[in-house]
C-alpha cells in the first residue's frame, strides 16, 4: 500500500493539475524499464553511434519508439582510445538541432547556477535545471556524431532531467504518472535552451548562484553524468517521483557534505524537492543559497536593547536569465 505521503503527495498533484515539470500511480522508487530495438518501421533514428533507441514499456504507446532524435540521454564514454585524466567525454549532448561529443575539462567549472522556469497554468507551475559556467580558459570542445569534421567550443551547458515520448507525443501531468514516458538526462548548451526558453516561449526563468566550494563545483558534472550513463533511457518518468527536480537533488545529495546540522532540514524539506515551484526551500535547507553580509542598520527611533535590528544578510540572486540577451549570440568558436 502507498505511504501516507504517497497519498497525500498524489492528492496535491491532482489538485495542482500542472505544478510538475515536464505510472498506474507508482510507489516512490519503482518504474517500468524500457527495452531497446536495433530496427523498427515505426521509428526513426538518426544513425549516430550513441543513438539511444528505446521502446515504451508501458501505457497507452506501449511498444512504440521513443523520440530521441530531439533528446536523449547523455553518456559517458569510456573506450580505451577515448580514456584522458583530464577530461570527461560525454555523448548526446545537444546544440544547434545536433548532437554532440563533449570533452569537458576537469576542474573547468567556474560556477553552478540553479535555474527555475516559470510558465502560464492555473496554478504556479515550472521547470528547473542546473546551469554550468566553464571558465574562459577551460573551453568545453565539440563534436558533431554525424559529422566529425565539425567541431565547435562552447562554455555554457544546462543539465535538465526531463519527459521523453513517443514522436508527436505532449507532455501531461496526469499521463506522466501512468508510465507514459521515458526520463531523459540531458545536457544542451545554454544557447540552445535560452532560445527555447526565453525567445519562444517568452518565460521567465529565476537564477540562483549555488554557494559552492571551488572543488564541490567540479563534482556536479560528473556525478549527474555517473547518474544518466548509469539510468540510460530505461526508467519510466513520474510526475512525483522521478521529476526534474527531485532527480537534480538525488545528483546534489550523491556527491556533497552538508554536515550533521544539515540532515533534520533535508528531511523536512521533502516536498520542496518535487514540486519546482518551491524548490528554495530545498536549496537552502542544504546550505546551498548564496548571503551577502550587510552592515548592522538600526531605525532612527530603535529602542536601547536594539530588538529592531534590520536583516544582517540577504540572499543572492543573479537577473531572470531572459536579461542576458548575450546568450542570444552563437557563443561557439569554429575551429
Amino acid at each position: 500500500m502507498p505511504t501516507l505521503l504517497n497519498k497525500i503527495s498524489y492528492l496535491a498533484a491532482l489538485s495542482l493539475t500542472q505544478v510538475s515539470c515536464g505510472g498506474a500511480l507508482q510507489r516512490a522508487g519503482e518504474s517500468q524499464t524500457a527495452s531497446t530495438v536495433s530496427t523498427s518501421e515505426t521509428c526513426t533514428f538518426l544513425g549516430d553511434k550513441y543513438e539511444s533507441k528505446a521502446l515504451l514499456p508501458a501505457g497507452s504507446h506501449k511498444g512504440e519508439c521513443a523520440d530521441t532524435t530531439q533528446a536523449r540521454s547523455v553518456i559517458q564514454v569510456t573506450e580505451a582510445s577515448a580514456l584522458d585524466k583530464d577530461i570527461i567525454r560525454v555523448a548526446n549532448v545537444g546544440h544547434n538541432g545536433s548532437f554532440w561529443l563533449a570533452e569537458f575539462p576537469n576542474n573547468g567549472v567556474e560556477d553552478v547556477i540553479f535555474q527555475m522556469e516559470r510558465f502560464p497554468a492555473p496554478v504556479p507551475a515550472a521547470h528547473t535545471q542546473i546551469r554550468l559556467k566553464f571558465k574562459k580558459e577551460s573551453p568545453v570542445r565539440l563534436t558533431d556524431q554525424l559529422d566529425p569534421t565539425k567541431q565547435i567550443f562552447l562554455h555554457e551547458f544546462a543539465l535538465s532531467t526531463e519527459a521523453i515520448g513517443q514522436k508527436g507525443w505532449k507532455y501531461d501531468l496526469i499521463k506522466g504518472m501512468k508510465d507514459e514516458y521515458l526520463t531523459a538526462y540531458r545536457i544542451t548548451s545554454m544557447a540552445d535552451k535560452y532560445k527555447w526558453m526565453v525567445l519562444t516561449l517568452k518565460h521567465s526563468v529565476e537564477q540562483w548562484p549555488l554557494d559552492l566550494t571551488e572543488d564541490e563545483k567540479q563534482l556536479i558534472l560528473p556525478a549527474y553524468v555517473r547518474r544518466a550513463t548509469e539510468k540510460g533511457m530505461l526508467s519510466t518518468y513520474h510526475t512525483l517521483w522521478r521529476n526534474c527536480t527531485n532527480e537534480l537533488f538525488k545528483v546534489f545529495d550523491s556527491t556533497l557534505r552538508y554536515g550533521g546540522l544539515r540532515a533534520i532540514p533535508v528531511i523536512f524539506t521533502k516536498i520542496n524537492e518535487t514540486y519546482p515551484v518551491i524548490v528554495h526551500g530545498a536549496l537552502n535547507s542544504r546550505g546551498l543559497i548564496r548571503y551577502r553580509d550587510l552592515p548592522p542598520v538600526y531605525p532612527a527611533d530603535r529602542p536601547l536593547d536594539k530588538t529592531t535590528q534590520m536583516p544582517s544578510r540577504e540572499e543572492i540572486k543573479l537577473p531572470n536569465l531572459e536579461h542576458e540577451k548575450n546568450l542570444v549570440l552563437d557563443e561557439s568558436i569554429q575551429r
